[in-house]
C-alpha cells in the first residue's frame, strides 16, 4: 500500500514538473510580432497578376507565396521581385537553378526577405549555393511538428527543427507543448521559423485560414507566421 501512494506522489511530482517545464505563462514574451503570408496572388484563371500581387501584398501586410517557375501569361517571379523589392516573398520552387539565375540578374542576395520551399533537390541545390537561405521543404516541416510533439513535452528541441521551419496546424496547436509563448521561445533559441497555417496536414501544400471564426484560434501574443488562403478576407480583419 505505502509503494503504491508513494508511486502516485512520485507520478503526481512528475507531472507538475513537466507542467512548470511547459507553463507558457512563466515564459518571456516573443520578440518580433505577427507576419502575414497570402498563399496565392493569382486572379480567377489561377495565374499571378502583377495587381493580384500588390493586392495580396496590401491584404497582407508582409509577404505572399508565388511559384518561380511561373512561365507565359502568368507574372513571373523575376518582375514581382523587381517591381515590389522591399517586400517578403516565399518562392515555390522546382528548378532552382532558374530562381538562383533570377537573383543573379536582379543582383540581390537570398537575404531574409526571401523563403524557398520545394522539394529536398531544390531545396539542397539553394543551400549549397547560398547556406543561410531560408530554404525547406513541406514534409521537413511536418517531420519537425510531429518530432515536436513527441519531444517537446520534455523541454527537448528536436534536430529536425534546429535551423529549419515548423507548420502548426491551427486545429492540432493544442499538441504543442508550451503553445504558445514557451514554444515560441524554444523554436526562436533553435532558430526555427514558426508558421500557423490552417487545419490540416498534408505532405504536398500548405493550408490557410479562410474564415474569421478562425481569428480567435491566433494568439494575440504569436510572432510566428500566419498562412492565409483567404487573405482579401482576413488580412485586414486580424490587423485591426
Amino acid at each position: 500500500m505505502r509503494i503504491a501512494n508513494l508511486a502516485k506522489w512520485a507520478i503526481a511530482l512528475g507531472l507538475l514538473g513537466l507542467s512548470f517545464l511547459n507553463a507558457s505563462w512563466i515564459a518571456p514574451s516573443p520578440k518580433g510580432g505577427l507576419q502575414l503570408v497570402a498563399a496565392h496572388s493569382e486572379d480567377k484563371a489561377r495565374c499571378a497578376t502583377l495587381e493580384g500581387v500588390r493586392r495580396a501584398l496590401i491584404d497582407a501586410g508582409s509577404g505572399v507565396m508565388l511559384d518561380a517557375d511561373a512561365s507565359g501569361p502568368c507574372l513571373s517571379a523575376k518582375t514581382a521581385l523587381d517591381q515590389f523589392p522591399r517586400y517578403h516573398f516565399i518562392l515555390k520552387v522546382e528548378d532552382a537553378a532558374k530562381v538562383m539565375a533570377i537573383f543573379e540578374t536582379l543582383k540581390r542576395p537570398m537575404d531574409e526577405r526571401y523563403g524557398f520551399v520545394g522539394d529536398a533537390q531544390a531545396v539542397a541545390a539553394i543551400r549549397a549555393k547560398a547556406p543561410d537561405a531560408w530554404a525547406w521543404t513541406i514534409r521537413g516541416a511536418r517531420t519537425c511538428f510531429n518530432d515536436y510533439v513527441k519531444l517537446g513535452w520534455f523541454g527537448l528541441t528536436p534536430e529536425t527543427c534546429k535551423r529549419g521551419t515548423i507548420l502548426v496546424p491551427l486545429d492540432e496547436k493544442w499538441k504543442v507543448a508550451g503553445w504558445p509563448k514557451r514554444f515560441l521561445a524554444r523554436m526562436a533559441a533553435a532558430n526555427t521559423r514558426v508558421i500557423l497555417t490552417g487545419p490540416g496536414s498534408p505532405t504536398d501544400s500548405i493550408p490557410g485560414l479562410t474564415r474569421l471564426e478562425q481569428i480567435p484560434d491566433v494568439p494575440r501574443d504569436f510572432a510566428g507566421m500566419l498562412w492565409l488562403e483567404n487573405a482579401a478576407l482576413i488580412g485586414p480583419s486580424i490587423r485591426r
